[in-house]
């Protein structure tokens, strides 16, 4: 007998084909709670299909009975794999809580049905007898069925019921926006049940079981839910087990803005029966839905307020559209409401303590602000007072009396500007600024600071920058230095020999952006390791001990922490006890494109090919003169001990300078003396802790320069000397600005000397503060007058001209800020002094204020003599140009007559040292001023050009001035049209400035 394939096969395998298909893309296109069993589903009706297809079209009883065995890895599947689906799709509890014990259940029946299909032929439980039958030219196989096929049938029926049931029960309660998903469910559940019900009762015409026919149709229902509603993606167990149980109120409207569903947290809120919700307009419920709709923002959101319980709560209420056709048309929307009531409450809390913590801050502001001007006042006379009582003639006792006064209440401002900065740092007022420095200058100054209690302990300091370090770099230098500042007073503090040193080095991040690493290293008592976490905690040290012994609040390193994570770097930590600590940190940095500015430097002589012996018994102290001296083109040499001095001097060409380190004294008695019958007419400079020459070897000594060496103090002393330029005192006068160290002579100039040109103002209301800067004054060589406030100072300004004006910011009828702007806007170019102020004040940012009113520095109190030393070295008199600008003009570029009546007679080789500067300098200043004229920068127009001016008034030429006098007042009013013009005219004068010198017969270099 041949195989037979009836039409109705080609279906049977169209359907598995079609089933498990299904199966596939559900399995990859969805991700769903259901999908499980809704696989397993289609895959057993594809099984039943394609069993049931070929047993149809074998020519055998022996072979039809096997394909209907086959037919069973379906038959037996399908009907628990429907509940199954029926469960996970309605999120019964039963099937999350025992999902082991319910497949069990579910499985128990069919795998017995499946055994006994596969084992019928002993016992005949599924098939009692089976035959052969012919209809319509196609052999059948026909059954009689055994006792356990009708156990199966019911059993299978009772899963289909019961499948069917909750797909109804769900359909009955479901929102109509999500029902067209069980109804899809409907028709997958009852197809089968009406081709089974044909089949069993003899009603089916084909003579054929369409049951599988049946369950592929029905997955082909699903996936068409799965499509048209979202069927694998919103659930009604999501209904069920998460909106209907969620704390949040959820209403959901219809398209026409009905309520059609809420769940039990939303008939809360609104405290109304169910009855009273569903189908009413959602304006019924919410009287204010208009208003809320009018709040909601681009992200769906509002917030409502009720009144509940007699409790008023507010609520965010958010929207969501609900699309649930083909073609994306919203048929509703939900509506979720979360209390936000606790939230709201937990602002209003926050937004007041955050008021009042700013009222706190600001009255601790305004009280530190305060509490500084008090105390700095009168420490302002301790200090000044003691300082010009200490260099006073007294006799021992007195002496060890005055330096107890000094050293005391230079202690107290420590501590108090310690904790004013702590308090800025804590309060978050701190501000950084970001100008370019000289890291050099910034460590030197740094030294400068602390080598006076170094000294008294007999330490040596030490600073080593390594060559690949920029010089120059950008950021807030001032804090730099009083993060150094901190942490060698630190070490100098907990040191008692040997000695500290600074170390720099860098790390190249990228275009010119740096990482600057410092290191400070002492030869002190050292930390306990289980004490170094402590050294950064505010108010405290590593050992409490240690403050009845050595001093300090334990404030310096946790404000240095502070300050260093302000600026984005870390600092750490390393120490051995009895050996020694070292302090790191880092500061990230931009590499600077210029120089920062400096005033008043002097005249810098070229010293290539210049011979200079250094002699120092420190190997380091070696090194780091002859790599500084070497930059400068000079040759240096080195000795450390009294032999090699005498060998140097015995067997080379006589030397330009010869510089002792006063450690070499103390090992070496007769080196003086040695230097000085060898080298008797080279000049001798000394370098010394404390900044002075010992009087016992004036004799031998020529100059000083105080350690730590600043490279710029360095220089300019040596410049002094090469060019036969010292003052009668025997000590060199070096006059700087904040980056260059300044010797002036603190006593009282000789009657017989020329006297200090500057005419000073001072303007201060406290006669106690009156008093110190006068006598600091007249100790400097100066003398001021005095005024009360700052009306005063404006109507003495306006009597007669003064060079500087030290100006108190705090005195009565008229402050000095108030006073500066007057003086700034009413006063003529040629008529501005330089404006100091006076300010017991230490906050930054009101500091910075004063700067911007257009004050030109600020010295705080209480301040010493070598601040007003280093503010009065950074003036210039305003005398030569105002009575310049009133000398005839001559046919000659230079005035050589009115330079006379101004600077006095015989002053033509001053002249010639003047214009020799002049031409030297001129160049690189009028090219800048030329590319501002291009560049169109009025406001460097005016800053270069005014510069210039004074240059030319200067050395009385008074057409130069004149000219550039014109770019100043073009670029103060921002007009620069025919600027171009006035520069070509400077630019040519500036060539008949040259040519006269050169008919003077003045050396140019």
């Amino acid at each position: 007998m041949n195989w037979q394939f009836p039409p109705s096969t080609l279906f049977l395998f169209v359907a598995a084909t079609v089933n498990w298909l299904l199966a596939l893309y559900a399995i990859r296109s969805r991700n769903s709670l259901v999908l499980p069993a809704f696989t397993l589903l289609l895959w057993a009706t594809g099984i039943w299909a394609f069993g049931y297809g070929f047993e149809l079209a074998s020519p055998t009883e022996v072979s039809k009975l096997f394909w209907a065995k086959i037919q069973y890895l379906g038959i037996a599947v399908v009907p628990p794999a429907w509940l199954l689906l029926a469960l996970q799709y309605t999120g019964r509890d039963i099937w999350s809580q025992r999902k082991r014990q319910v497949l069990f259940l579910l499985f128990l029946i069919p795998t017995i049905t499946l055994l006994l299909a596969w084992t019928n032929e002993r016992h005949g439980l599924i098939w009692a007898h089976t035959e052969l039958v012919k209809h319509q030219n196609i052999w059948l196989l026909d059954y009689s069925y055994g006792r356990w096929f009708w156990v199966n049938i019911a059993c299978s029926y009772l899963y289909m019921l019961l499948g069917s049931g909750l797909v109804i029960h769900r359909i009955l309660r479901t929102p109509g926006i999500i029902r067209q998903q069980s109804i899809w469910m409907l028709v997958a559940a009852l197809l089968p049940w009406i081709s089974n019900a044909l089949y069993l009762t003899g009603v089916n015409p084909f003579r054929l079981d369409l049951t599988p026919f049946a369950f592929t149709l029905s997955g082909i229902a699903v996936i068409g839910g799965a499509f048209r509603s979202q069927f694998l993606d919103i659930t009604p167990i999501a209904h069920s087990n998460i909106i209907m149980k969620l704390d949040e109120g959820i209403f959901v409207l219809d398209a026409k803005e009905r309520i059609i569903d809420v769940n039990p947290a939303g008939q809360r809120m609104v405290d109304l029966s169910l009855a009273a919700i569903v189908g009413k307009p959602v304006t019924d419920v919410f009287a204010d839905w208009a208003a809320w709709m009018s709040q909601i923002n681009q992200e769906q959101r509002a917030e409502a307020a009720f009144t509940l319980n007699r409790e008023s709560r507010i609520y965010e209420l958010r929207l969501t559209p609900l699309v649930t056709d083909g073609n994306a048309k919203q048929q509703g929307q939900m509506i979720v409401f979360y209390d936000i009531t606790t939230r709201k409450q937990q602002e209003i809390q926050l937004n007041q303590a955050r008021m009042e913590a700013v009222a706190a801050a600001k009255a601790k502001t305004d009280f530190l602000a305060n509490m500084s001007h008090e105390i700095r006042t009168p420490l302002n006379a301790v200090i000044g007072m003691t300082g010009l009582l200490r260099d006073s003639l007294l006799n021992s006792e007195q002496q060890d009396l005055v330096h107890t006064i000094f050293t005391s209440s230079d202690t107290l401002l420590s501590i108090i500007n310690n904790i004013l900065d702590f308090s800025k740092v804590d309060a978050g007022k701190l501000e950084l600024e970001n100008e370019p420095f000289d890291l050099e200058d910034c460590v030197l100054a740094a030294l400068d600071l602390v080598k006076t209690k170094a000294h008294e302990k007999g330490l040596q300091l030490i600073h080593q920058i390594s060559p690949d370090t920029p010089l120059f770099c950008k950021g807030d230098a001032l804090r730099l230095r009083q993060v150094l500042v901190n942490l060698l007073s630190n070490s100098v503090k907990f040191t008692d020999e040997g000695q500290v040193r600074v170390e720099v080095s860098s790390n190249l991040l990228g275009h010119a952006q740096c990482e600057i690493l410092f290191a400070v290293r002492d030869t002190g008592i050292g930390i306990p390791a289980d004490k170094v976490e402590m050294v950064f905690q505010s108010f405290s040290q590593a050992d409490t001990s240690h403050t009845r012994k050595y001093g300090g609040t334990g404030l310096g390193l946790a404000i240095s922490q502070r300050l260093v994570r302000l600026m984005g770097g870390k600092i750490w930590v390393k120490s051995e006890v009895g050996k020694g600590t070292t302090f790191f940190f880092t500061m990230p940095t931009e590499v600077a494109t210029s120089e920062p500015k400096r005033y008043l430097r002097k005249k810098q002589l070229k010293l290539p090919g210049k011979r200079i012996l250094f002699v120092a018994n420190h190997s380091g102290t070696r090194r780091y003169m002859s790599r500084q001296i070497r930059t400068w083109g000079i040759h240096p040499y080195v000795a450390g001990s009294l032999p090699e001095t005498v060998y140097w001097l015995q067997n080379s060409t006589p030397f330009d300078v010869i510089i002792v380190d006063e450690d070499m004294l103390t090992a070496e008695k007769d080196l003086l003396l040695s230097i000085r019958q060898l080298a008797h007419n080279t000049p001798l400079l000394l370098l010394t802790q404390q900044g002075r020459v010992p009087a016992e070897i004036q004799a031998h000594i020529t100059g000083h320069v105080q350690k730590p060496i600043k490279p710029s103090a360095l220089y300019e002393v040596l410049v002094d000397v090469l060019s036969v330029q010292k003052n009668q005192e025997g000590a060199v006068v070096m006059q700087g600005g904040a980056e260059t160290a300044v010797s002036l002579p603190l006593t009282a100039p000789d009657s017989n000397k020329q006297p200090h040109t500057l005419r000073i103002l001072l303007a201060e209301d406290n006669l106690i503060n009156q008093k110190v800067a006068k006598q600091m004054l007249r100790r400097i060589g100066y003398r001021a007058d005095v005024v009360l406030n700052g009306r005063e100072a404006i109507d003495a300004l306006r009597n007669q001209p003064y060079d500087v004006v030290l100006m108190d910011v705090q005195m009565p009828e008229m402050d000095g800020v108030e006073a500066t702007q007057i003086i700034r806007s009413e006063f003529p170019a040629e008529r501005q002094p330089r404006i100091v102020a006076l300010t017991a004040n230490a906050m930054a940012r009101q500091r910075r204020a004063y700067l911007e009113a257009g004050m030109d520095a600020y010295i705080s109190k209480p301040f010493k003599i070598e601040e007003l030393v280093s503010a009065l070295a950074d003036s210039q008199p305003l005398l030569t140009n105002v009575a310049m600008s009133h000398v005839p003009r001559t046919g000659e570029p230079i005035d050589v007559r009115g330079f006379e009546e101004v600077m006095g007679e015989d002053t033509v080789d001053l002249l010639g040292e003047l214009l020799l500067m002049f031409v030297e300098e001129t160049p690189s200043s009028m090219r800048r001023l030329q590319q501002a004229v291009h560049g169109h920068d009025a406001t460097a127009v005016h800053h270069l050009a005014h510069r210039l001016r004074g240059s030319g008034s200067s050395i009385s030429a008074m057409s130069f001035a004149d000219l550039c006098y014109e770019l100043e007042l073009m670029g103060e009013r921002g007009e620069l049209s025919g600027a171009e013009l006035v520069m070509m005219q400077v630019e040519k004068e500036f060539d008949r400035i040259r040519d006269w010198m050169h008919k003077q017969q003045f050396a140019i270099t």
